[in-house]
């Protein structure tokens, strides 16, 4: 099985070496940047399977880091800072983190959501998605095998997270599911009622399926029972 390669972008040298020490533990390939400046190239340069990003960073912010590698990067994007404040984790989310954790975080606890998200990434059950079909709805194509989808032609510049989300919805087009069963397909574990983590993908994913009037219409929100792929609205 390929070595999971991580980037710890964070100024905190102390913090970062501590880190870096309990994911190789668990033997990772782990890279470290301290300035925001080169965070950027780095995270493209090295096309590392998960990235933890520091919200505070000298010369460069985290969120902008993250909003500017979002289109260009599909790997884990998992979000630290000191503040917790509401405000910072659903605007980290909506520049598209999968994860938005506050500091201080011991680094165990760390290391177990990266690895719950890597989990989810790289096996997608890639076996069994090569004994899917793709799907098709209309202009709207989607193949589980490449992990890929088109709109009118063009590919989407899905993250792996999003893929699955229009996946699922996808799969059960016509029914709703639940953001507790999209949360749990996603991350492997149980929804605590209070992250908003889903809701931040959706919003994502249907920014990237057309105007917001159109894109509402094609995942619907349905009160009290989550989301529902619109299967006519392609």
């Amino acid at each position: 099985m390929k070595q999971a390669s991580v980037l710890i972008v964070d100024d905190n040298a102390e913090f970062a070496t501590l880190l870096k020490r309990h994911l190789e533990r668990e033997h990772y390939h782990v890279h470290v940047c301290g300035d925001g400046a080169e965070a950027e190239t780095a995270i493209l340069g090295l096309g590392c399977d998960a990235v933890i990003l520091d919200a505070r960073l000298p010369h460069k912010d985290g969120f902008a880091i993250c909003q500017a590698v979002r289109s260009r990067y599909d790997g884990v994007i998992m979000m630290l800072t000191g503040m917790d404040e509401d405000t910072d984790r659903i605007l980290g989310l909506e520049l598209g983190a999968d994860e938005y954790l506050t500091k201080p975080v011991a680094p165990p606890v760390v290391v177990a959501h990266l690895r719950a998200h890597l989990r989810r990434a790289q096996s997608g059950d890639k076996a069994a998605a090569s004994r899917l079909q793709p799907l098709h709805f209309g202009s709207l194509h989607i193949d589980p095998s490449a992990r890929r989808a088109t709109l009118d032609g063009v590919a989407m510049p899905l993250t792996s997270a999003e893929f699955d989300a229009l996946w699922h919805l996808a799969a059960n087009a016509g029914r709703p599911v639940s953001r507790d069963m999209l949360f749990e397909l996603q991350r492997g574990i149980r929804h605590d009622g209070i992250d908003r983590s889903i809701d931040m993908l959706i919003v994502r994913l249907r920014k990237r399926l057309g105007g917001a009037e159109l894109a509402a219409q094609r995942i619907k929100t349905v009160r009290g029972k989550g989301y529902l792929f619109n299967p006519d609205a392609w």
